[in-house]
């Protein structure tokens, strides 16, 4: 059997830094699985890493892997355009009717205000040139046949650089609603009218479609529940290469180990579930305890989504499929005794742990997987799969 594969980490490889040169070339997620896969999630035609089969490597393949910090190469230079940018962008803000009036009626400004109204160009040069006095975090990968893979973060303080861009993007669009306002006293008003409705309600939609309806998940896990910050997928990385070859029987200590055994020999009673749940298989085969209680976690959610159907309940190809959202679905339908409820709890608990800490103990590990096991005897009690 094909043992199913699930994220642990998740990173937008940033090889450009502008946000204008991105509205138009979507930066792409770059995502590690489980099985020490690096790969990518959209599928592009035009994909940045020009992989037909969007696997970049295998990091059980990788000689070396290092990361790097985000870090200033010019301080001064940086963080001066950095300020000058932020100050005049929410300068621009302020002033930006006193724009238009420059722009579209005879006002004669100040000379701060025209200093001001260079707000956007100097945005769009601290946008496409501040790479050049910092360098992005990145995660370098050497390959045993001598290739190297870099994938790119953040440059520091990026914070900042985010607040101007949406202090512009807010002036823009004031900047527009006047426009607009002005020009329904000419012949054209009612064309520029209808065209700027449409337009606010096409960003309405597609607003709403982001936030409800496109897909939010990998493989079956809702995108909240996979971290996305560049340390966090470089520990990730570590985790799975420090394990490679290990084996998780062996390497707790004897006597939890016997547990273990004794554990997945009580599991294997319920033969006819666990093959249902794929990746049940990886409980036991996991590189370290937290990959073996990601491993719960998924498997419980897959429980627990047949518990739900098995009552009726229906979901949508875009529904989250977390554990929390499915455990108040059939609470709300059918109710879970306490005891039940709580081992879920403790398992959700621990997953959540697991993925972004990566800090589970054997002994920790052991504890969740005695709730699973009770999870497996209550879904087999309601739910015989011999039926």
């Amino acid at each position: 059997m094909q043992v199913e594969r699930f994220p642990l980490s998740s990173i937008k490889n940033r090889t450009s830094h502008s946000m204008l040169r991105n509205l138009f070339n979507p930066l792409e997620k770059i995502v590690l699985y489980s099985d020490g896969v690096i790969s990518v999630d959209n599928k592009n035609t035009d994909s940045l890493m020009n992989k037909s089969d969007y696997e970049i490597t295998n990091i059980h393949d990788a000689e070396s892997i290092t990361y790097s910090n985000a870090k200033l190469t010019n301080r001064f230079a940086y963080v001066s355009l950095q300020s000058i940018t932020a100050f005049l962008a929410f300068s621009f803000l302020v002033y930006f009717e006193e724009f238009y009036y420059f722009i579209f009626v005879n006002y004669q400004p100040s000379n701060w205000e025209v200093a001001f109204f260079c707000g956007p160009l100097v945005y769009m040069f601290s946008d496409y040139n501040r790479g050049l006095f910092a360098k992005p975090s990145e995660v370098t990968i050497h390959t045993n046949d001598g290739e190297v893979k870099k994938i790119i973060g953040k440059l520091p303080d990026a914070q900042v650089h985010t607040a101007s861009s949406i202090m512009i993007a807010i002036a823009a669009y004031a900047l527009a609603v006047v426009a607009v306002d002005r020009l329904t006293y000419t012949k054209y008003g009612s064309f520029f009218e209808v065209l700027f409705g449409w337009c606010f309600l096409f960003t309405c939609l597609y607003i709403i479609y982001r936030a409800y309806f496109a897909k939010k998940d990998i493989n079956g896990i809702d995108n909240t529940e996979i971290s996305n910050d560049m340390v966090h997928f470089y520990f990730a990385i570590m985790s799975i290469k420090q394990s490679t070859g290990k084996n998780t029987i062996t390497d707790p200590s004897d006597e939890i180990s016997k547990e273990l055994k004794g554990i997945k020999k009580e599991l294997q009673q319920y033969n006819n579930l666990m093959k249902s749940v794929v990746s049940a298989e990886q409980i036991f085969t996991a590189s370290n305890p937290s990959m073996g209680v990601l491993a719960i976690g998924i498997s419980t959610e897959t429980i627990m989504k047949n518990a739900c159907e098995r009552i009726g309940i229906t979901f949508k190809p875009s529904a989250k499929m977390t554990l929390d959202p499915l455990i108040k679905q059939y609470n709300r339908e059918v109710g879970i005794e306490s005891r039940i409820k709580s081992y879920l709890e403790i398992i959700k608990e621990m997953r959540n742990r697991a993925a972004h800490d990566f800090n589970i103990n054997w002994t920790e590990f052991k504890t969740t997987l005695d709730q699973f096991c009770e999870i497996v005897k209550w879904y087999h009690s309601l739910y015989d799969e011999s039926e």
